[in-house]
């Protein structure tokens, strides 16, 4: 195998593990919440509010599964197509600095113009 197609699936696995590995210890740390509220702080917590919480919670654990899973697609999407290079390509014919150019692209993946591959997560936790 070609060195670079090597690195290419590496880059490929890496991603898919980071991915995998971060949604599995999300749903081991969410199966984990207490349901009632702890006998010494009883006093200090309201059960119908506590509740709420609880399931506020679960709705925004869920909310960020899908996020975090259609930020996954996008970035593997970009990389089997050639996207990333296609951007590059742009910003090499529109900013001759390299280090311009490097500003430009991760300034595009900030404010969501792009994936995030340097995260691997998504860009819009809430």
């Amino acid at each position: 195998m070609h060195p670079v197609g090597m690195l290419y699936w590496l880059l490929i696995a890496l991603v898919t593990l980071s991915f995998f590995t971060g949604e599995i210890l999300s749903l081991l740390n969410d199966s984990v919440h207490r349901t009632d509220i702890d006998p010494r702080v009883a006093d200090f917590y309201d059960a119908e509010k506590y509740r709420r919480s609880l399931a506020y919670k679960k709705d925004k654990a869920g909310l960020s599964r899908a996020m975090s899973a259609f930020s996954f697609l996008l970035t593997v999407g970009f990389l089997a197509t050639g996207t990333f290079g296609r951007i590059d390509g742009l910003f090499t014919s529109l900013i001759g600095n390299p280090r311009l150019r490097a500003m430009a692209f991760f300034w595009c993946d900030r404010t969501g113009l792009g994936p995030s591959v340097a995260r691997l997560r998504p860009v819009w936790h809430l």
